[in-house]
């Protein structure tokens, strides 16, 4: 029994490297670009893209009961002998 808010710590963590990075990008995209509106518009671009992202994905995450747990094996790990007959 794995309990789902460690997929939501997980969640948080990958979405902090995300979010690293994307940082990493943008700054690299504004520094060594071309400094023309064609630069300004694809990283006003990706970061709406991606904040609008990050919010539904959150909004999604909201509606979930995070107290509850996943059983991986299902039925099989609470009684391996009747899927042996």
């Amino acid at each position: 029994m794995i309990p789902l808010y460690l997929f939501l710590l997980a969640w948080f963590v990958f979405l902090g490297f995300y979010g690293l990075m994307s940082l990493v990008s943008v700054f690299q995209l504004m520094r060594y670009g071309i400094a023309q509106t064609g630069t300004w518009v694809t990283t006003m671009l990706f970061c709406t893209v991606a904040l609008l992202v990050v919010i539904g994905a959150g909004f999604f995450l909201l509606s979930t009961d995070w107290n509850q747990s996943l059983n991986i094996l299902g039925a099989f790990s609470s009684n391996p002998t009747t899927y042996l007959q």
